[in-house]
């Protein structure tokens, strides 16, 4: 199955930090096996709501998740692009 790099972006997200809660967006790599681009989308949209989950973000009415970049891997390159997680204020 093809595997797929993707850069996404969140925005409008809160945040409770020491100061009190903050508007916070970020920026997240992720890799994923999928039979498509369509359904790489797909599945990349429901395990990052799924790790959302798991971090101190809490969605506002304007809260958006959107993928700007996916590129499928090329057969044998393990090592195409990394994946991270980056925080920055809104």
């Amino acid at each position: 199955m093809p595997r797929f790099w993707a850069m996404i972006r969140g925005d409008q997200f809160r945040v409770t930090r020491e100061t009190g809660e903050q508007d916070t967006g970020f920026y997240v790599c992720r890799i994923t096996e999928a039979a498509d681009q369509q359904a790489a989308l797909m599945r990349l949209h429901d395990e990052i709501a799924q790790e959302l989950k798991t971090l101190p973000f809490k969605r506002t009415p304007g809260s958006l998740i959107e993928i700007e970049e996916i590129e499928t891997i090329p057969t044998g390159n393990e090592d195409f692009r990394e994946t991270g997680f980056i925080i920055f204020d809104d």
